[in-house]
């Protein structure tokens, strides 16, 4: 799903089932450090409905500071990790997906 710049993946994954939170999703939401992006991904932590939430910037610096954020406030049933990756080059889109 695109929403304006933001690339939005909602996927099912054993990543859920390995921590423990059946039916539970993953994203990965793009250009997520700042904006609309970050307003996604704080949504989504807040939900519930996702156990993971892959935070992606240009500079690993603005990713990690998100994640931070939500490991204070969402941690008891949501993990985020930061990722630094350049959607324009298919190299870093491979990087973020694995």
């Amino acid at each position: 799903m695109k929403h304006g710049n933001n690339i939005i993946c909602g996927c099912a994954s054993n990543y859920g089932y390995q921590q423990g939170l059946m039916n539970k999703k993953v994203a990965v939401v793009t250009g997520s450090s700042k904006g609309i992006g970050k307003a996604i991904v704080l949504a989504f932590a807040r939900s519930k409905q996702y156990s993971g939430i892959i935070v992606n910037a240009r500079r690993i610096e603005e990713a990690q500071s998100v994640t931070d954020d939500i490991e204070k406030s969402y941690s008891s049933w949501c993990t985020s990790t930061a990722i630094e990756a350049d959607v324009s080059k298919e190299s870093d889109c491979i990087k973020l997906i694995e």
